[in-house]
C-alpha cells in the first residue's frame, strides 16, 4: 500500500512553489532541518519559535497553506495556537510533530482540529508524503472555509433585512 501511496503522490504534477508553510518549534536545529526538506519540495518556508510568534507571522502572511508545529513549546503551545487560529476563522491545515506520544494530548489536538501528526525524529519520507497530502486537502479546506464565510455573511444580511422589514 505504501508503494501505491508513494507512487500516487510522487507523480503529482503540482507545483509546490506556490505554497507557504509555517514551521513552529522552539528547537532551531529541527526548524532548519524541516526548512531544508520542505524547500526540496519547492515550498516557501516561514519559521517561528513559539505559538505567539506564529500568530504574528500568520497576520503578516495570510496566504500560508500549511502549519507544521510542535505541541510543547514555551510562551504558547501548539494546541493553544491551533485553537486561536480556528477562533480567528482560519481553516489552514495544522500538522503537529512531537516527541511525546501522549494519547490525551493527541486527542486534544484532534478535537481542536489537527490535520495529522508526525513523530520526532521526523523521517523525510513521512514528512514529504504528509505535507503533499495536507497541501492537496488544504485547497478543499480553504474552499470550504471561503464558502462558509460567504454563507455566514448572506445569513447575517438576510437576518438584518428580515429585522428591518419586521419593524
Amino acid at each position: 500500500i505504501s508503494i501505491k501511496i508513494a507512487y500516487y503522490f510522487g507523480s503529482m504534477a503540482e507545483d509546490f512553489s506556490q505554497h507557504k508553510i509555517l514551521v513552529v518549534d522552539d528547537e532551531p536545529l529541527l526548524v532548519n532541518l524541516l526548512d531544508m526538506q520542505l524547500q526540496e519540495l519547492g515550498c516557501q518556508v516561514l519559521k517561528a519559535s513559539n505559538g505567539k510568534e506564529a500568530l504574528e507571522k500568520l497576520e503578516a502572511n495570510t496566504d500560508v497553506s500549511l502549519i507544521i508545529s510542535d505541541i510543547k513549546m514555551p510562551v504558547m503551545d501548539g494546541i493553544t495556537l491551533l485553537k486561536t487560529i480556528r477562533e480567528r476563522g482560519s481553516v489552514v491545515p495544522v500538522m503537529f510533530f512531537s516527541a511525546f506520544g501522549d494519547p490525551l494530548t493527541m486527542r486534544k489536538a484532534w478535537q481542536a482540529g489537527a490535520f495529522d501528526f508526525l513523530e520526532k525524529p521526523v523521517k523525510q519520507e513521512d514528512l514529504l508524503l504528509k505535507v503533499k497530502l495536507a497541501l492537496s486537502f488544504g485547497k478543499e479546506f480553504h474552499l470550504d472555509g471561503a464558502m462558509k464565510k460567504k454563507i455566514e455573511k448572506k445569513s447575517e444580511t438576510f437576518a438584518l433585512s428580515k429585522a428591518i422589514v419586521e419593524k
